[in-house]
């Protein structure tokens, strides 16, 4: 009888993968200019087609309004309850472009989140997300491609949110910068 081979690594899409255990390391939450808490548990150069966050805020805490460039973003929500913003004014394919032309977005979205809701945020759509509960708000936040300090850019509104009102997005804004 021939043995299994142990096998801890294998070719996926044209890249070499190896088996890893990454451990849980709670110690090493930081305070986020965002305005949430933030766990990094996979974010490496080395497996750069997507990074995973676990991301807490705090009660009546709301982050700031912002979107990812070149970034897809979905939260999983794994304790508390909440309300999401995503929509508005966005880049033309959610990539900055030499212009900075904006097309409008989907119509914006303000959504109820509890345990075991995802929502699904395409590059360069704005976002944010408000803690209506007593207790922390903690998510998942599962970027492809991985999450990078330059992707981020933060809005400034130019009114009050709501469904009916556009945003406008300064793509220039914290492009490169770091927090």
């Amino acid at each position: 009888m021939t043995e299994p081979a142990n096998n801890t690594s294998s070719v996926i899409h044209g890249k070499a993968c190896e088996a890893k255990y990454l451990p849980f390391r709670p110690e090493s939450e930081y305070y986020f200019q965002e305005g949430c808490h933030i766990i990094e548990l996979l974010n490496r150069e080395d497996d750069a087609d997507v990074s995973i966050a676990r991301a807490r805020v705090t009660p009546g805490a709301t982050t700031r309004l912002h979107a990812l460039i070149n970034t897809s973003e979905r939260y999983l929500i794994l304790q508390g309850q909440g309300e999401v913003f995503i929509g508005g004014r966005t880049t033309s394919n959610g990539q900055a472009n030499s212009d900075m032309e904006e097309n409008i977005a989907a119509e914006p979205l303000r959504q109820a989140v509890a345990i075991g809701d995802m929502v699904i945020i395409p590059p360069g759509v704005p976002q944010q997300i408000t803690n209506t509960g007593s207790d922390d708000l903690v998510f998942l936040a599962i970027c492809t491609p991985r999450f990078e300090v330059k992707c981020y850019t933060e809005i400034e509104m130019s009114a009050t949110i709501t469904p009916e009102t556009d945003l406008l997005i300064d793509l220039n804004k914290n492009k490169g910068d770091t927090l």
